[in-house]
């Protein structure tokens, strides 16, 4: 390496552990209309169950604004967004100040927003199964055919918004997939309702472990024979969750990523929102372990570890056919 690549590679080194806020998931909702197994809310002994009031999503907005490096919003990380009762108003407010707006849902309650759904930047489509007896599976408390039917009429308005050229939201499904799911079907459904299909592993989530002041790995217990293990850890793992993105508690606490639904570690709160998040003691003591990739607090965080992609083909063949696929992204970890 020459001198001139070796201080470009240092100066983009030194940027990637910048305290640079990006964006910000605000939790507007932590209640959810879903029961599914793989989720940390059926796991964890905590049960979130807020809605975030209207007069502190308006008063975290205004910090928002001040921070002129923030370019997105997500309206979620453990919770249904729409099961807000501001949601409509809070995605204009968001639009309307010029964010992007981007969100997980299960599109359950789809039909009362549609409007408001077509103004979003970035939809993640929340779906498992691939009819009534595999997706209600997965999907606890949820009905397949209304889903189905939200999904496609959706669809049905993005292409009449499209064919006259108008913006319109991407669409992603994060397929998440165990030993028994059958991709080919799944595709045969879904395939053409999404721009984007990520198909990657279920895997375990993390859960603080108070005795230890860490967060675990757990299984859920009914689903740890289907589930792919893992196995190969990846090395001087980056995260830019603690760097990059704020993330927000529907109580207002803030959040140590989007894997955080019950640590119980004080990493400040939306009061204080700049101030929490560049210089509370705890963000900056797990930034220093990435930084010196000596983790600790984080080590068993998922993205630590892969299952190896050959692996995961060997023991799904059928993922070979859409690896050429320009919308599919097959992954091997979260």
């Amino acid at each position: 390496m020459n001198i001139k690549d070796f201080y470009k590679a240092l100066k983009s080194k030194i940027k990637r552990y910048k305290i640079r806020p990006k964006s910000v998931t605000i939790d507007i909702s932590n209640r959810c209309n879903a029961q599914c197994p793989f989720c940390s809310r059926q796991i964890s002994e905590i049960n979130r169950n807020e809605l975030m009031p209207k007069e502190m999503f308006y008063d975290i907005m205004e910090q928002i604004s001040k921070i002129k490096t923030i370019k997105q919003i997500c309206f979620a990380a453990f919770g249904e967004p729409l099961l807000h009762p501001d949601f409509d108003e809070f995605t204009d407010f968001v639009i309307s100040k010029g964010y992007r707006l981007a969100y997980p849902t299960n599109m359950q309650l789809a039909d009362k927003h549609f409007d408001f759904l077509l103004k979003a930047t970035n939809i993640m489509f929340s779906i498992e199964g691939y009819d009534k007896e595999t997706y209600e599976k997965s999907r606890v408390n949820l009905n397949f055919e209304r889903t189905l039917n939200n999904i496609k009429e959706f669809d049905r308005l993005i292409r009449e918004k499209r064919a006259r050229k108008e913006k319109t939201p991407n669409r992603e499904i994060n397929c998440l997939i165990t030993k028994e799911s059958d991709i080919e079907k799944y595709f045969s459904l879904w395939g053409e309702v999404a721009d984007i299909i990520r198909v990657g592993p279920i895997l375990p989530v993390l859960i603080y472990d108070n005795k230890a002041q860490l967060p675990v790995l757990k299984y859920n217990e009914n689903e740890e024979n289907i589930t792919f293990k893992l196995e190969k850890n990846v090395k001087n793992m980056y995260c830019n969750q603690i760097f990059n993105n704020i993330n927000i508690r529907a109580n207002g606490e803030l959040a140590l990523c989007c894997s955080d639904y019950d640590f119980n570690t004080d990493f400040g709160t939306y009061k204080d929102l700049q101030n929490s998040f560049r210089n509370n003691k705890n963000f900056n003591k797990i930034r220093k372990e990435f930084k010196l990739h000596q983790l600790e607090y984080c080590k068993n965080c998922p993205q630590n570890f892969e299952i190896d992609l050959d692996e995961l083909f060997k023991l799904k063949p059928e993922l070979t056919s859409f690896q050429k696929d320009p919308k599919v992204i097959i992954y091997s970890n979260r």
